[in-house]
């Protein structure tokens, strides 16, 4: 708990960390590649750390750069040297794929599209210093191939934003997956074009060389299989982590909160709240949105609920001109709360 409260108090540790953490990576891809998944579970694990880090800023150039390191080994992955052409249907790198999108689903679900977007977003940077997939020998297939490549992964992210819950999330997995692979499809059919029909026969490639609607198949089952079993396992044992811990995770317009239950659902205060109360400008007035969420139906009368929701509407207005931290979506939403509450009192 106190290592928490400190990375929560220094992002710049944080930022540190994860800098050292890319160093590691490179040294680790280019002096033994074999051990390269094995630097995307730390990355999995790193993301975790970044989120709990005080900073939006810090947060999303942590998110850039573990997205830029991720993408960039899983770049290189997909890299065949001429002659070895049979290397292209290897399902390795299609798997370390699937370890980068689960790091992206796990991303977006808990911290919201920009973050997700950003990690995603850091692909095309990436793919412009790895060696492969998009091993082109033209510039407009070059670019049409970062373009397909690019949105294979930020179609997560776009469509597990919104997600509510977990269900609506899982939905959200599978049609990401579906897409996903037929974007990779096309990718490597256009791929084959360039490392040439000539080669694929003669390395015994045949069936591939001849049906372009064959690599087609075989490259989007891989993708599905690496992809959707990899985001749903990643998806589900974050929803039991947050179970383990009593936290609801909540959707409102400016991103991802998350309320703390107990076991029959009704909020509590945490430790952390308490000690994080005089460090966060919001934390005194979600505690009093809380209680007035709480108390309003049985303790207040319509016109002295809507005098409350008043000031804290006022409040709120105050505070967000003055600071942008991450628990002002969670005050918002509180806001929201009570405004349908004050509906229902008669």
């Amino acid at each position: 708990m106190e290592s928490l409260r400190a990375l929560h108090r220094n992002p710049y540790i944080v930022l540190a960390l994860i800098f050292a953490l890319i160093s590691a990576g490179v040294l680790v891809e280019r002096k033994t590649p074999s051990l390269a998944p094995f630097v995307l579970i730390v990355v999995a694990v790193a993301t975790l750390m970044v989120r709990i880090t005080r900073g939006r800023p810090v947060r999303m150039v942590c998110y850039a750069a573990l997205g830029l390191l991720s993408f960039w080994i899983v770049g290189n992955s997909f890299f065949v040297s001429p002659g070895e052409e049979e290397g292209l249907f290897s399902f390795i790198p299609f798997l370390m794929l699937g370890i980068v999108n689960a790091v992206l689903v796990l991303i977006t679900y808990s911290e919201g599209h920009m973050a997700g977007a950003v990690f995603a977003g850091a692909s095309v940077v990436a793919l412009l210093l790895a060696k492969g997939p998009l091993d082109f020998h033209s510039i407009d297939r070059f670019l049409i191939g970062v373009a397909l490549f690019a949105s294979s992964s930020y179609i997560y992210a776009h469509l597990i934003s919104r997600a509510e819950d977990v269900r609506e999330a899982i939905g959200a997995v599978v049609k990401a997956t579906f897409g996903a692979a037929a974007l990779l499809g096309i990718v490597f059919i256009i791929r084959i074009f360039d490392v040439g029909w000539l080669n694929l026969l003669m390395s015994g490639q045949s069936a591939y060389a001849s049906k372009p609607l064959a690599v087609f198949v075989y490259v989007f089952w891989l993708a599905l299989i690496s992809n959707g079993f990899l985001t749903l396992i990643i998806l589900l044992a974050y929803e039991i982590g947050l179970s383990a811990f009593n936290l609801r995770r909540e959707v409102g317009e400016e991103g991802v909160f998350y309320v703390k239950t107990a076991g029959a659902g009704e909020p509590v205060e945490t430790e952390l709240e308490e000690e994080l109360e005089e460090e966060d400008p919001y934390a005194p007035l979600i505690k009093e949105l809380k209680n007035f969420t709480r108390e309003a139906p049985r303790k207040y009368d319509r016109i002295k609920a809507t005098e409350m929701l008043s000031r804290f509407k006022k409040e709120f207005n105050l505070l967000s001109q003055k600071h942008d931290t991450k628990s002002k979506a969670g005050a918002g939403e509180l806001l929201k709360q009570a405004e349908k509450i004050i509906k229902e009192i008669i």
